[in-house]
C-alpha cells in the first residue's frame, strides 16, 4: 500500500507542474499522466480478486516510464527557442485542395461501402444485432477497408482546421456518419481513438489543449461506458451493472454502479499483467509483436515454431477474469523478453515519439500530424494495449504515405 501512496503523491506533482501548460497533448506528459494515473486507480483495489501488489512491479513501471521519457527528450532534441513553435503548429500547412476534397470524398464512399458490404453479407452490426461475439464480424478486405475510417477521419479533421476543403454540412455529415458506424460497431476502442485523434490534431491546428482536455476525455469514456453499458452491453451480454458489482466483488455503493465498469476498464489491465508475471510461464522471443503487427497466426507459426506457439495460450490460461483479457502495452514485450523486453519496448516507442514531434517540427504535412496523432493515440491507450506496432496503426500509416505524396501534388489527381 505504501507504494499506491507513492504513485499518487508523484502523480499529484507531476499535475500541478503542468496545471497552467496550454498544450499538455505531447507524448512524454500524456505518458506519465496515463501510466500512473492508471496505476494509482488500479491501486485502489476495490474489486475483490486484485492482488496486493508488489513493491518491485511498481518500480518496473516507474523504470519503464523515466525510460520512456529519456528516449523521447534524447530523440528530439531541439534547442528551448524552438519549444513553443514544436507545440503548436501556426502557420498554414499548404496541400492541394481539390485533391483533398476528392481523396475525402472517395474514402468516405470507400469506407461506407465496406460497411455496407458486411452488413450486407453478415447481418446487421454488433449493436443492433446484440452479437456478443463481436470480433466475428468482420470480412477479410472489406473489414481492412472499414479500418481506414481511422485514417480518414483525420483526414476531415485536419482540413476542417486548415483550408476547409469541403463545407461545413458535408464535414459534419461525413464526421457523423463515420461516428454512427464506430458506434454500430459496439466498439468503445474506436469510438475513444477518433476522440483522441480530434483532441490531438486540434491543439496542433487550432488550440492547445490544457490539463481540462484530459479531464474531458475521462468524462467522455464514462459517459460512453454508462451510454453503450446501459443501451448495448446490458443486452448483448446479459449483465447488468449490479452483476458487474457482484461477480467482481467490488466494494462500491450500488448507487456508484456505473463507475464499476470504467474502474474495471482500466485496473484489470495492470491486475492481468502483474498477474501474470507472477504465474509460471514461458517468453515467446517476439512471436506476440508479430502477431500483434499482422494478424496472422500461419506466418507467425511458420517463423516461430510450434514449441513456441503452444506457448501462446499461457497468457488465457492465467487470466482470472477471461472477460477482460488485455494487459497494457508493456503486456507483448513482457511475453516476449521479460522484465528487460518491457524496459527496451518503452525506450523504442519513446525514440518513435520523438522522432513523430522531430518530424513534425522539422516538416509541416498531413503525414506528419497525422503520425504524430496515431502516437499520441497509442500513449493514451497505453493503459490498455499496445497500439504502436499493432496491424491497423501499420495500415493506416501506409495508407497516410500514399495520401501526402497525393496532397503534395507528387502524384497529381487535379487537371
Amino acid at each position: 500500500m505504501e507504494m499506491q501512496y507513492v504513485t499518487l503523491v508523484i502523480l499529484i506533482v507531476y499535475v500541478l507542474y503542468h496545471i497552467k501548460d496550454d498544450n499538455i497533448f505531447r507524448p512524454d506528459t500524456i505518458f506519465v499522466l496515463v501510466i500512473l494515473g492508471s496505476m494509482a486507480i488500479t491501486g485502489v483495489k476495490i474489486a475483490a480478486y486484485q492482488s496486493n501488489y508488489s513493491w518491485w512491479y511498481y518500480l518496473v513501471l516507474y523504470i519503464a516510464v523515466v525510460i520512456f521519457c529519456f528516449s523521447y527528450y534524447l530523440t528530439k532534441k531541439y534547442r528551448k527557442s524552438e519549444y513553443q513553435k514544436a507545440k503548436r503548429i501556426n502557420e498554414r500547412i499548404e496541400y492541394n485542395s481539390k485533391t483533398m476534397k476528392r481523396i475525402i470524398t472517395m474514402m468516405w464512399l470507400v469506407v461506407i461501402g465496406s460497411v455496407a458490404i458486411m452488413w450486407f453479407s453478415l447481418g446487421a452490426p454488433p449493436a443492433l444485432s446484440l452479437n456478443s461475439n463481436r470480433s466475428n464480424y468482420f470480412i477479410g478486405g472489406f473489414g481492412t477497408i472499414y479500418l481506414l475510417n481511422t485514417v480518414l477521419f483525420a483526414l476531415l479533421v485536419f482540413d476542417h482546421f486548415q483550408k476547409s476543403s469541403i463545407s461545413n454540412t458535408l464535414y459534419y455529415f461525413y464526421i457523423g456518419t463515420l461516428t454512427i458506424c464506430v458506434c454500430l460497431m459496439a466498439n468503445k476502442y474506436q469510438i475513444f481513438t477518433l476522440a483522441v485523434m480530434y483532441f490531438t490534431i486540434k491543439s496542433l491546428l487550432k488550440k492547445g489543449q490544457s490539463v481540462k482536455s484530459v479531464l474531458k476525455i475521462l468524462i467522455l469514456v464514462i459517459v460512453v461506458f454508462v451510454v453503450m453499458y446501459n443501451t448495448i452491453y446490458t443486452k448483448m451480454y446479459n449483465f447488468t451493472g449490479m452483476d458487474t458489482i457482484y461477480w467482481y466483488g467490488l466494494n462500491i455503493p450500488n448507487q456508484l454502479a456505473f463507475l464499476a465498469q470504467p474502474y474495471l476498464y482500466i485496473s484489470n489491465n495492470f491486475e492481468n499483467l502483474y498477474h501474470y508475471m507472477c504465474v509460471k510461464h514461458h517468453f515467446m522471443f517476439g512471436y506476440n509483436f508479430l502477431y500483434n503487427s499482422t494478424r496472422n497466426i500461419s506466418l507467425c507459426a511458420s517463423i516461430f515454431g510450434s514449441k513456441i506457439v503452444s506457448y501462446a495460450n499461457e497468457y488465457g490460461n492465467s487470466l482470472q477474469m477471461p472477460a477482460m483479457n488485455t494487459g497494457t502495452a508493456f503486456l507483448i514485450p513482457y511475453r516476449d523478453f521479460g522484465i528487460g523486453g518491457i524496459f527496451l519496448y518503452a525506450m523504442i516507442i519513446g525514440v518513435v515519439a520523438g522522432k513523430s514531434e522531430k518530424r513534425l517540427l522539422e516538416k509541416r504535412s498531413f503525414l506528419s500530424v497525422y503520425i504524430y496523432s496515431y502516437v499520441m493515440t497509442s500513449v493514451f491507450f497505453s493503459f490498455f494495449t499496445e497500439s504502436f506496432f499493432s496491424k491497423p496503426f501499420l495500415i493506416n500509416i501506409a495508407v497516410a504515405i500514399i495520401l501526402d505524396f497525393l496532397l503534395s501534388n507528387k502524384i497529381r489527381l487535379t487537371d
